[in-house]
């Protein structure tokens, strides 16, 4: 396994990086040359998660004067189309990559490839299950998975039935946050079986809501991502339930904003998809560059709830720096 992260970037702000903008304007960079791939694991325009991401890679791209291409499968569940994708990926010999394994086992063999092909690469969001030095861009998904569960037990007291609607149970981000929720929520959580989405809203609605038709008497309900959530809220709602039951989310779309002003979700952890996506196609840069880059970048998780969603700095991370 990889070792422990230690360090951690608290962010961008939206000033910093409209400064940066306005750099890049007026005094274009030097070109260096460099092809960056990005392997993803969604190419679905519809998670807004990865919209940001992309933007914040283009954002650096253009800043260190590279070029950038993005490929991923249709679904974070294609496994094997992101496995084809990296041989071909190679196959162009890139001269870094931003990897986005949608499996930290399946796609060891892939990274090794391109360690192989002397292709080197930084691993972004989610990590691969390889220890050969490479660098991670994430979040702690450990810790943003303790406050997702410190903050519903909270809510309910630690009384009653939970659901836990998680995207995946073979990404490290899927495991790492369920882990990370179980042992923030702590003992006596009553938890029905985990509904995986696979990021896609109609599993996690289809889910949760056998499960409420099951046992109405659910209490709380965490979505460990964007399509988990919305997917979660929608069944309750559906189902009459919602105003019985405290659902805490993950990420911070535009339909989850809308859910924490009107109630239906009580709080989100918000994190920083583009200063992900800027800082990993920086790092890839760096490493071209022979510039050492130490350790693993954390970027920051905050709670973010209906009461403080107007603070200042909450709205930094509720709206994120986009066209």
């Amino acid at each position: 396994m990889k070792p422990i992260y230690n360090r951690i970037i608290t962010g961008l702000t939206v000033a910093a990086l409209l400064t940066a903008v306005a750099l890049v304007m007026f005094y274009p960079a030097e070109k260096k040359d460099y092809t960056i791939a990005v392997i993803g694991k969604s190419s679905d325009t519809g998670i807004e998660f990865w919209t940001a991401v992309n933007k914040g890679i283009e954002l650096a791209a253009e800043e260190q004067g590279v070029h950038v291409t993005i490929d991923a499968p249709l679904y974070e569940s294609d496994v094997a189309g992101q496995i084809a994708l990296t041989d071909e990926v190679i196959a162009r010999k890139p001269d870094g990559v931003i990897f986005i394994p949608t499996d930290e086992d399946a796609l060891i063999e892939s990274a090794k490839k391109m360690k192989a092909a002397r292709i080197p690469y930084v691993c972004l969001d989610s990590d691969v299950n390889l220890d050969d030095g490479h660098v991670l861009i994430a979040t702690d998904n450990f810790a943003a998975g303790q406050k997702a569960g410190k903050t519903l037990h909270a809510l309910t007291g630690g009384q009653g039935k939970i659901i836990v609607a998680a995207h995946s149970e073979i990404s490290s981000t899927g495991r790492q946050r369920i882990s990370g929720f179980f042992d923030g929520y702590g003992t006596g959580a009553s938890a029905l079986p985990v509904v995986y989405s696979d990021s896609v809203p109609e599993n996690a609605y289809n889910g949760v809501y056998q499960l409420l038709t099951e046992h109405p008497d659910v209490t709380g309900i965490v979505g460990l991502n964007e399509p988990s959530t919305v997917g979660a809220v929608n069944a309750a709602r559906d189902l009459g339930l919602l105003e019985n039951i405290h659902v805490v989310g993950f990420d911070s779309s535009f339909t989850e904003i809308k859910y924490l002003e009107s109630g239906a979700v009580s709080a989100v952890v918000s994190q920083e998809p583009f200063n992900m996506g800027y800082l990993s196609l920086t790092a890839i840069c760096d490493i071209l560059d022979d510039k050492k880059v130490k350790g693993n970048i954390l970027t920051n998780t905050r709670v973010i709830t209906r009461e403080n969603m107007y603070d200042e700095e909450n709205q930094k991370f509720l709206f994120m720096f986009m066209e």
